[in-house]
């Protein structure tokens, strides 16, 4: 049987207080109740998804995301600038263009967990404020390449209809 619909991803942290800033505080997920498993955990929804936090146990992988999109690229670009949170990953600039348009940043959050924020269009961001680079200046891209999406939904479509 298929898989119907992803529902939650869990991300481990060093400092709970710490995290929640980053989670709640900065990318505006809500805390939601959760159940007592014996450890502290946090359950954060995120649009119909949910993050949930748990006690470190190992270090963050490099690479290993988990992406949230987002319709303020500009402003939170500049905001994660200030918080210090920007990373660039090897081969990626810290806010770059997808072939499609797509605008992707990535952060890493206070455990080191690596967060990758897009938008599905770019156009109109400021290139003053947000040094943004094309995947193709890096990379290059062929037909099928350029045909590539991150969203498999038209924007404001119900994602669970294929």
């Amino acid at each position: 049987m298929p898989v119907v619909d992803l529902n939650h991803v869990s991300v481990s942290v060093r400092d709970f207080e710490e995290s929640l800033d980053f989670y709640v505080g900065f990318l505006g997920l809500q805390r939601i109740p959760n159940p007592n498993m014996g450890v502290r955990l946090e359950w954060l929804r995120a649009g119909e998804r949910q993050v949930h936090l748990f006690p470190e146990c190992e270090r963050a992988p490099e690479r290993h995301h988990l992406a949230f999109e987002i319709d303020d690229f500009e402003e939170r670009f500049v905001a994660a600038r200030e918080r210090g949170c920007l990373v660039e990953v090897p081969g990626f600039a810290a806010a770059n263009v997808l072939p499609d348009g797509t605008g992707q940043m990535y952060l890493r959050d206070p455990a080191g967990n690596l967060v990758e924020l897009t938008q599905r269009d770019v156009t109109d961001v400021d290139r003053e404020r947000v040094p943004l680079r094309e995947l193709a200046e890096t990379f290059p891209q062929d037909a099928d390449n350029l045909r590539s999406t991150l969203f498999l939904a038209p924007a404001g479509a119900n994602p669970r209809t294929p």
